[in-house]
């Protein structure tokens, strides 16, 4: 049977799919609580699904460079490795002036943090919650490197069209997959804005998808921090994910969009994207 690119695709999203499907429905049937100790494990085993299905795709048609190439697992350590780790901050400070802005009152000062939370003794200082979010990024960096291998490193190359085509069908494929959580009342959804940004990351590391976990691990830690800081608002607006802190992360997208129009060495963002081509006697390069 020749593995046209359809079927190809196919046995991604039927892998993603089950991965994602029959633990999902599991927990569920267990009448687990939403904001219990099991969603949180299913949201982050939900994170492996995309690798499940780019292993299966990869074992039905092996790529000719090594496969962690191919997947875009390059451990070459360079300046962006760098800014996408400090990058969910930079976005917090901007939500956090937004928010200000919008006429709600981030607790910005160790006193009255510790009034908003009824605590005694001496006050912690706001910007220790959110430094101490980086080495705990670290601590998240399996579980985006996971998703990340499978969205980025493997879907975003297999899509057609261009960039702004195989990010927003990717974000989607990320929605169907962290959507039923957010629907039956869990409080934190994988994808979000915060995909801009992770997507101008890759693909101005030419498809790497190191330095895009480390920006997702310190998003997820920074979850916590943005909620204890900025009590008041919907949770819409009270998230690294959510309408504020997508401010900061379209400032993010737009300083990378211009620094590969005028100062990479070779645009991306907008030039033409290769799909490799698939036929039965030659895998995918």
């Amino acid at each position: 049977m020749k593995l046209t690119r359809a079927r190809f695709l196919a046995a991604f999203f039927v892998a993603t799919g089950l991965c994602a499907a029959l633990p999902t429905a599991f927990v569920v049937s267990r009448g687990a609580s939403p904001h219990g100790a099991e969603f949180r494990g299913l949201a982050v085993f939900l994170s492996f699904a995309p690798l499940l299905g780019a292993v299966v795709c990869t074992a039905l048609a092996p790529p000719r460079v090594k496969t962690a190439r191919a997947l875009g697992l390059v451990f070459e350590p360079n300046r962006f490795w760098l800014v996408a780790w400090l990058a969910p901050l930079a976005a917090t400070s901007v939500a956090f002036g937004l928010a200000s802005v919008c006429g709600l009152e981030p607790r910005l000062t160790g006193s009255a943090l510790a009034r908003s939370a009824g605590a005694v003794g001496t006050p912690i200082p706001p910007w220790q919650l959110l430094v101490m979010a980086l080495p705990a990024g670290l601590l998240n960096f399996i579980p985006s490197l996971a998703a990340e291998v499978g969205y980025r490193g493997f879907l975003f190359r297999e899509l057609p069209g261009g960039f702004f085509r195989r990010a927003t069908s990717i974000a989607a494929v990320e929605f169907a997959v962290f959507g039923p959580l957010a629907a039956l009342g869990f409080g934190f959804v994988g994808g979000g804005p915060g995909t801009l940004a992770a997507f101008a990351l890759h693909v101005l590391l030419t498809g790497y998808v190191v330095p895009v976990a480390l920006f997702r691990g310190t998003q997820l830690a920074l979850v916590r921090p943005f909620v204890d800081l900025l009590p008041e608002g919907s949770a819409w607006l009270r998230s690294p994910y959510g309408l504020l802190a997508s401010g900061g992360l379209l400032a993010i997208f737009v300083g990378l969009v211009i620094h590969d129009a005028w100062f990479a060495s070779g645009r991306l963002v907008t030039a033409p994207l290769r799909t490799p081509v698939r036929t039965d006697a030659e895998p995918a390069a």
